[in-house]
């Protein structure tokens, strides 16, 4: 929740004071609508692919092995 207050109060504070004409840099006018699609940007033949498959399987075992572990102790 902090992280939003602080964009809402920043924005607020550049609005309010015009830090634009402070020399203050900011962004300015966003383009509307959706981004366009990354599929494509995707590389699945990193050499680091292997370690993340791993690191995903352990962790889904040890996930599963502890809500299995506090299920049985609830009963």
């Amino acid at each position: 929740m902090s992280p939003l207050i602080s964009v809402i109060l920043g924005s607020l504070l550049v609005y309010f004071t015009h830090a634009e004409k402070h020399n203050i840099a900011v962004i300015g006018e966003l383009k509307k609508g959706l981004n366009p699609p990354s599929v494509t940007d995707l590389v699945f033949g990193s050499p680091h692919m292997i370690i993340a498959i791993k690191t995903g399987v352990i962790t889904g075992i040890i996930g599963l092995a502890a809500s299995t572990f506090h299920i049985s102790i609830s009963f």
